[in-house]
């Protein structure tokens, strides 16, 4: 895919690559194998007041939606604009089949990075925030919208994974385990403590949830 900026994220499947950019709050669905453009992606609204020099696009692919989260409240070049917050970064929900815009907000609001991002088994979204929250957005009898916070955890979430009934969650320090069914950290899970490297503060913990069958 040329004539575009880096790519800051991909993820796929044995039918979709989707990529998320650098800039432009963009991200573009290709079919497999052959590698064509199927549609792009605004991950962030067209008609916002500013649009800033990098606005990278994280995402995750599921079997019925596309999730992708757009850093516009904190970005790598926020302090150089003044350091006033741009309201929370923006998080689109979007079905896989033709690219249709499902939900797109700023969950968490001001002063609040979305860093984690997985799309559930049964088509629901989680975000973790910088707060430490657990955002769900899943559909309803209105269409797409949050479906309330799971809370419990002081560390800032850098990375975020689920399966089943269980997610997990990464910060620079430890991972925790939650369970989604009873909306709340496993307690009887001890956090597992982590040491991230990365200079200039980039670093994350990366978080992959398995589960076995008995």
């Amino acid at each position: 895919d040329t004539g575009n900026s880096g790519v800051n994220f991909l993820a796929a499947d044995n039918k979709l690559v989707v990529c998320g950019y650098t800039r432009g709050a963009t991200a573009r669905v290709f079919s497999l194998p052959s590698g064509s453009l199927l549609y792009s992606l605004a991950c962030a609204p067209p008609g916002r007041l500013q649009h800033w020099p990098q606005e990278p696009v994280q995402l995750d692919l599921g079997e019925e939606v596309i999730a992708t989260v757009v850093d516009e409240e904190h970005g790598m070049y926020g302090a150089m604009f003044g350091g006033e917050s741009r309201g929370g970064d923006v998080v689109s929900v979007w079905d896989r089949r033709a690219g249709e815009l499902l939900y797109q907000g700023r969950p968490y609001g001001e002063g609040v990075s979305v860093m984690g991002l997985a799309v559930q088994e049964g088509g629901g979204v989680l975000a973790g925030g910088t707060d430490g929250r657990v955002c769900r957005i899943g559909p309803g009898e209105e269409g797409w919208g949050v479906k309330g916070f799971l809370e419990g955890c002081k560390q800032e979430v850098t990375h975020l994974d689920s399966r089943d009934k269980w997610a997990a969650t990464g910060s620079r320090t430890e991972a925790r385990l939650w369970d989604l069914e009873a909306g709340g950290l496993v307690e009887e899970v001890r956090p597992v403590p982590v040491k991230v490297g990365g200079g200039g503060g980039m670093g994350r913990t990366e978080v992959i949830v398995k589960t076995e069958q008995t």
